[in-house]
């Protein structure tokens, strides 16, 4: 009886993974600003997931931005790495969503901003 078990999942296990995969990235999408703002509203822990969320966002950006470096691409942006410290990204992100509000929609992905507020705050030196 086991051995049937096991023969079973080990046949189901490839298509298993690949509907789990196809699931995962066929439906990631960037969290709009609008997005962002519900979470932070919705209940008494909306503010620290929506602050975790921009953290996040900013630390993949700034890897993308190494990695970009590492394979010899321009970076977006020139961080010292003892100028930044993962608390400054909602002070980052929210005085880059405020500088430029009148640019910024709704339905933008939170990383566009943030992303903007990186290059506009560690400019890369010529």
């Amino acid at each position: 009886m086991t051995a049937r078990i096991e023969k079973r999942c080990s046949k189901a296990a490839p298509m298993l993974g690949a509907l789990l995969l196809w699931c995962v990235c066929g439906s990631a999408q960037a969290m709009s600003l609008r997005e962002l703002a519900t979470i932070h509203m919705r209940n008494s822990m909306g503010p620290a997931l929506a602050e975790f969320y921009v953290i996040g966002v900013a630390e993949g950006l700034i890897e993308a931005n190494e990695a970009g470096k590492r394979t010899g691409q321009a970076p977006l942006f020139c961080l010292a790495q003892d100028r930044w410290t993962p608390t400054q990204a909602n002070t980052l992100f929210n005085a880059e969503a405020s500088r430029n509000a009148d640019v910024y929609e709704a339905d933008m992905p939170v990383g566009l901003v943030m992303q903007q507020a990186l290059i506009n705050t560690y400019p890369c030196e010529p």
